[in-house]
């Protein structure tokens, strides 16, 4: 078990790898794709929770997120074009709460999930530099 999350762990940071990033770019591609990847499971049991609650529209945006998050993956693995992948996230951050809100009936009927949306803020904090950051 410890062998396949070693192998697991090379796999991950190969996704995106440059061979001229800093040791510093390289943990950030690392954690990034390993946070989207739990992402991908969070949002796919998420959109199972809403159907098992008759919610199909809500469960349909996470399923749809867990599509495009993983396929923005493939594209990170493929292109290796980081600045595409990050924006991706950031911006699935900002607009996922957004439509749950609006699909659930305003700020109350969706638990307040919009408040997820700061994990986009945070992550711009993290993963860009500060000048970025302030733009993103």
């Amino acid at each position: 078990m410890e062998e396949m999350l070693s192998s697991l762990a090379v796999k991950l940071q190969g996704i995106g790898a440059d061979a001229q990033d800093s040791d510093e770019v390289r943990v950030k591609k690392t954690l990034l794709v390993a946070a989207s990847l739990l992402i991908i499971l969070a949002t796919a049991l998420w959109g199972a929770v809403h159907l098992y609650f008759d919610e199909p529209l809500a469960a349909a945006i996470s399923f749809l997120y867990s599509v495009i998050t993983l396929l923005s993956i493939l594209a990170l693995a493929y292109s290796r074009q980081y600045g595409f992948f990050i924006f991706s996230q950031i911006l699935l951050g900002l607009i996922l709460p957004f439509l749950y809100m609006v699909v659930m009936g305003g700020y109350e009927g969706s638990s307040a999930v919009v408040l997820w949306s700061i994990i986009s803020p945070l992550g711009a904090m993290i993963f860009f530099d500060s000048r970025q950051a302030l733009r993103t």
